[in-house]
């Protein structure tokens, strides 16, 4: 079941108001894309209390100064942490960065400084790159099955499609929109697809679930109701793939910050 499981979750991401509104646009810029900056962090084990600690202490800081950069973070249980900016355009990593740093000088030297040496020895690497939200290809029930709060755990599932397969990989995109409208499909999703600083292009799906067990048991439940149908849109996709990964993360809710909105 995991395998059909993927497909369709690679066209579609489930959409959130809450922390996870980081993966996407509110619901009043639904029909506009979104550019995501993520940067995935490498923490070594044996530091892993230390960087958090540290990060929480940001946090923190971030409620208390009003820093007007929203992100969420998850970790794939493998001490790696991934970041999750919305943006405007490529150069505001940037500016987030510069904002960040004139933050932290309202700590003062020493305690910015230490901060600073903290993320610095307790982390291996670091990488950043684009993703970006596709409405065009989501789905989204009027009422989804999950709440906000609930959804504690996600997977990406990301396809390589050959560039000449694009135009009929999106097209059975389409069609598993009308299918799920048809079936009433309460799992609402949406689609991306990776930009500026990714190894190759790539489409992929994130969905959420409140632990993995739910995630997949209500998986296999959206296949029953697919049905025949569905099955014959998986074998459609299944021949387009070129290449595949899997990916789970766990939100870490300690990490998350909202930045107020602007009037």
């Amino acid at each position: 079941m995991r395998g059909k499981a993927s497909i369709l979750f690679m066209v579609f991401v489930l959409v959130t108001l809450c922390a996870f509104a980081t993966w996407a646009q509110t619901e009043d810029e639904e029909q506009k894309s979104q550019l995501i900056w993520m940067r995935e962090i490498a923490v070594k084990p044996p530091m892993v209390n230390e960087y958090m600690a540290a990060m929480k202490d940001y946090i923190a800081l971030c409620k208390e100064q009003n820093f007007p950069y929203s992100f969420s973070v998850w970790g794939d249980g493998n001490f790696n942490y991934f970041y999750v900016y919305p943006v405007d355009d490529y150069q505001s990593p940037t500016i987030i960065y510069d904002a960040s740093s004139e933050m932290l000088k309202k700590w003062g030297e020493e305690k910015a400084q230490n901060f600073e040496k903290v993320i610095r020895t307790s982390t291996s690497s670091y990488k950043d790159y684009f993703i970006e939200y596709l409405p065009e290809y989501s789905y989204v029930p009027e009422n989804p099955r999950l709440k906000d709060e609930e959804m504690k755990y996600a997977i990406w599932d990301i396809l390589y499609i050959p560039l000449d397969k694009e135009a009929e990989y999106l097209k059975l995109g389409k069609e598993g929109i009308a299918l799920m409208e048809k079936k009433n499909i309460t799992e609402a999703m949406l689609f991306y697809t990776g930009r500026l600083g990714t190894k190759r292009p790539f489409y992929f799906g994130l969905g959420f679930g409140k632990d993995a067990a739910d995630f997949w048991a209500a998986n296999a439940k959206m296949w029953d109701q697919l049905g025949k149908e569905g099955g014959e849109l998986y074998r459609k996709f299944m021949n387009l793939i070129e290449k595949r990964e899997f990916k789970q993360f766990w939100f870490i809710e300690s990490l998350y910050y909202q930045a107020e909105e602007k009037k």
